[in-house]
This record gives structure tokens, C-alpha cells and sequence, in this order.
């Protein structure tokens, strides 16, 4: 089987790159071709030569007789397809090539632990580096919160609510409103990334517009990111903004429903995953 080199260097946002990096996946499916992939990044590891890939993610199904001697590049590709089929043909690309490793699923499993026999809600807040880019940016913290609040209302017995977020100051205000309603809302245990990374005060985790947070290495930063993604993959409805971070969990997910604040808003978003 000839094989089909997926090679990424930009220093986007790392689920930007995931993201990209599962469409080309797709498109060798559709090729016939099997991926071999390369992934570097500064923002993302303190060794520029480390495959990024590599150090997080197993690839699956590969075939004993895979010819390597040239390779087609494939560069960043937009799928063929009406965008309202995009989720399930990426779904299937993601499930074919791609397994998380051990360090990724252990942090995952062991945040869930204590939380097997209730629902679990998602909700994502990007309020750091998005929110310079206009289009993209939140509608606002307050109206994400009022709509987790509906969707919390549909449940009568207790529920686990996982907050992503990369921003302090928007976890404190979601929390203080969750409470001061807590009358009107079922009994939610909140549930976090213990070694999440955040920000203090709006600066970017990673750098991606700024000089980024000195605070955590860049391996840290990564595993956050990645725990985020597994964990809102793990929810049964996610409350959400524009963000790749949650774009990532519904490819990794084809089951999770998602509650999109932004299109709600008439904000760009991602309509593909509703």
C-alpha cells in the first residue's frame, strides 16, 4: 500500500492543527493511501525535532506492506463534502488512524473516576486568545452561562458538569452564578482538570497571539489541552463557543450534542457538528 506523508509546521493553535491534520487523514482514506504523519511545533514542545504525533497518539492500522518511497505531501485540505456531512467523515478518518496513548487516557479516567452513574455536561469557555479574533470571539461569559443553565434544567437528578476553560476569571463567574441558582438547578459536582493551565488575566495559554503564559512547559500545556478534549469527548452535550478544542471532541465523539452559543448569536462558528 503507498503511503501519504501528513507533514505539519505552522505554529497554529494545537487543536487547529489537529484538526487540519484529521481532514488530510480523510483525505487519504478517500486516496487509498495510508498517512504517515510528521508534527512539529515550538509551542508545543521544548524540542523542535520531537514528532508531535508521535508523543501523544498511537497510529492505528497499518499495513504490513506499506511502501514509503514517494510519498505524496498532503497539504492542509478542506473536505469535498457538503460541510453538514463533514462531522461523520472526519468521525470515521479519526476512528480508522488515530488512538490517544496511556498518558492522555490515564489523566482522562482518572478525573472521571468517582463520576461513572450520573450524565455528564460539557462546557467550554476560550476567552484568552480568541477573544481578539472578532469573528470568532464568545458572544460573552454571561450568555453562556444563562444557556448552560438551561440545559442543566432539562436534568432532575444529579449531574457532573466538566468545565474546559482557559481563562480564571470566567470559571470563578461561571461557578458564582451556578451557585446563586442553585435552588432552580439539579445537584451539579463540578469537575476539572486538577493541573489544567489558565490564565489569570485574558494573556494567551500558549502564545498564539502574545508572548503566552511563562508558568507551565510546554509538554504541560499540551496535556492540558489534551485533557480538555478527551474529557468534553466524554460528555453527553456540550455548552460551547467557536473553538477548535470542541470541534476536536466532536470528531473524537460522534454521539455528544452540542449547544452552540456562538451560532446562536449569529457569531462564525462550527454548524458542521450540529
Amino acid at each position: 500500500m503507498k503511503a501519504a506523508r501528513v507533514y505539519y509546521n505552522e505554529e497554529w493553535g494545537f487543536t487547529a492543527t489537529f484538526s487540519n491534520l484529521i481532514h488530510s487523514l480523510a483525505r487519504a482514506k478517500k486516496l487509498g493511501l495510508y498517512p504517515v504523519i510528521e508534527w512539529y511545533s515550538k509551542l508545543y514542545s521544548d524540542n523542535i525535532e520531537e514528532n508531535i504525533f508521535n508523543t501523544y497518539f498511537n497510529i492505528k492500522n497499518k499495513p504490513d506492506n506499506l511502501d514509503v518511497s514517494n510519498m505524496v505531501t498532503l497539504s492542509p485540505y478542506v473536505l469535498e463534502e457538503d460541510r453538514h456531512n463533514w462531522r461523520k467523515v472526519l468521525c470515521d478518518a479519526y476512528a480508522i488512524y488515530i488512538e490517544p496513548k496511556r498518558i492522555i487516557i490515564d489523566r482522562v479516567d482518572n478525573i472521571f473516576k468517582n463520576y461513572t452513574d450520573i450524565p455528564l455536561i460539557g462546557v467550554h469557555i476560550r476567552n484568552t486568545d480568541r477573544s481578539v479574533e472578532p469573528a470568532y470571539a464568545s458572544p460573552g461569559i454571561h450568555f453562556v452561562v444563562n444557556r448552560l443553565m438551561d440545559v442543566l434544567k432539562q436534568y432532575n437528578g444529579a449531574v457532573g458538569l466538566y468545565i474546559a476553560s482557559d481563562n480564571i476569571p470566567d470559571v470563578l463567574f461561571l461557578k458564582h452564578i451556578l451557585h446563586e441558582n442553585k435552588s432552580n438547578l439539579p445537584d451539579i459536582s463540578y469537575i476539572e482538570d486538577p493541573n489544567c493551565v489558565r490564565s489569570p488575566n485574558q494573556i494567551s495559554v500558549h502564545g498564539n497571539f502574545d508572548e503566552g503564559l511563562k508558568t507551565a512547559t510546554n509538554q504541560e500545556k499540551t496535556l492540558s489541552i489534551l485533557t480538555d478534549v478527551y474529557c468534553l469527548a466524554r460528555c453527553e452535550k456540550i455548552v460551547k463557543t467557536c473553538s477548535n478544542v470542541t470541534a476536536v471532541a466532536g470528531i473524537i465523539s460522534p454521539t455528544t450534542k452540542f449547544i452552540d452559543v456562538s451560532l446562536e448569536h449569529g457569531k462564525v462558528s462550527d454548524e458542521w457538528l450540529l
